[in-house]
Formats: C-alpha cells, sequence, structure tokens
C-alpha cells in the first residue's frame, strides 16, 4: 500500500478548474469581506451547507456574525489573488 497516502500530496494547484463564479470553499475562508462602497465587514470565517445554498459566516472585528446567503445577487465579486469578496448585504429592515 504504497500509494494509499498520495491523496495528502495533491495541491491546490492540482485540483480541477470550477466553473467560472465557483470556488472551493479552502478558497474563500479567510477573504476580506466588504460592500460595494468598500467598506470592511468582516473575514470569512465559516461556510454552511444548507442544501439550497451556502451562507456565508462572516466575522467582524467585534467576533459579531454576520451570515450572507452564498447567492448571485449578494456576492458581487470574489477576488482570490488580493483576497477580498464584495458582496451586497441584503436589506434586513433594521
Amino acid at each position: 500500500g504504497q500509494h494509499r497516502n498520495q491523496l495528502l500530496y495533491v495541491t491546490t494547484a492540482d485540483l480541477p478548474k470550477l466553473p467560472d463564479g465557483e470556488y472551493y470553499h479552502h478558497q474563500l475562508i479567510g477573504l476580506k469581506v466588504q460592500d460595494e462602497a468598500g467598506v470592511l465587514i468582516g473575514v470569512l470565517a465559516d461556510i454552511i451547507e444548507t442544501g439550497a445554498n451556502d451562507v456565508y459566516v462572516v466575522q467582524n472585528d467585534a467576533g459579531k456574525e454576520v451570515l450572507l446567503p452564498a447567492l448571485k445577487n449578494i456576492v458581487i465579486s470574489v477576488d482570490l489573488q488580493q483576497g477580498v469578496m464584495v458582496v451586497h448585504p441584503p436589506e434586513w429592515g433594521g
């Protein structure tokens, strides 16, 4: 069984390319999340899979969590080079 552990050595670069606009969770965790005005909302701390759509858990400096549905009309852009996700937070009427 010399090949048993070889999966551990697959680098991120060897993963198949996902369709445009889709990302692996490990690529998104840790991204800075900001709105279109450039205001920092927090850092993407976790991704919850609900079955319908993923939910991004964004943690701000105060440790407060903001939940954002991973929808096309919410997530404006993802820049893995810059490490930034731009979102359009839903209006919760607060």
